[in-house]
């Protein structure tokens, strides 16, 4: 498990405004281009059922930072607003082609577990789209996303954080029933992976 992480700098040494403005103008992030299958597998069934929408994966790797190691050590993402900046930020915008941001949607994204993210991702795939449904039993669709969910976390259980968010916080989504959200940052490697899927009738 990571190590709280200390910050020479700020006040008493906790990080102010500026010292978040200055890392979000300056933060590095990278794609990452590798293989998932899990995943893969996971978001081509979701995307056959979700046929009048979108479900699109990618992950980052996050540059050092004093400041971002800081609060990703304790916990607190929605602390320096981190699901309101990080749409803001190159490759990301781009790679989702991500528009008409909320700046509020920090608030949105709910804390949730790695123990459960595979059950929330089967879930999903299980309910299917507004007319697409599923053409096998449950357990396979729970076994697809224990599956997924494993790759995200990459076995990580105690470094990884894991948010989700069911609302339409940008231009990707249709704002109905099937948007989806899910963020999984590994606290030590600090690899960001989002997976983002709508559908309408």
């Amino acid at each position: 498990m990571i190590e709280i992480k200390e910050y020479n700098g700020g006040k008493n040494g906790i990080p102010q405004f500026e010292d978040r403005k200055v890392m979000w103008d300056s933060l590095q992030i990278d794609l990452v281009s590798e293989e998932n299958p899990a995943i893969e597998e996971f978001v081509s069934h979701l995307s056959k059922h979700y046929a009048n929408g979108s479900v699109k994966y990618g992950c980052f790797k996050l540059g050092d930072s004093e400041v971002l190691d800081w609060y990703c050590s304790r916990n607190q993402l929605k602390e320096m607003l981190f699901f309101w900046k990080v749409w803001e930020k190159e490759p990301i915008k781009s790679f989702f082609k991500l528009s008409e941001i909320d700046e509020g949607s920090n608030k949105d994204f709910e804390w949730s577990s790695p123990f459960v993210l595979g059950g929330s991702l089967a879930w999903v795939l299980d309910s299917g789209g507004p007319y697409i449904k599923p053409n096998w039993g449950g357990a396979k669709s729970k076994n697809m996303g224990e599956k997924a969910a494993l790759e995200l976390i990459a076995n990580d259980y105690e470094d990884s954080l894991v948010f989700v968010n069911h609302l339409a916080w940008c231009s990707f989504f249709f704002d109905v029933a099937w948007d989806y959200t899910w963020v999984v940052l590994n606290k030590k490697t600090r690899l960001l992976h989002i997976l983002m899927a709508t559908d309408t009738d």
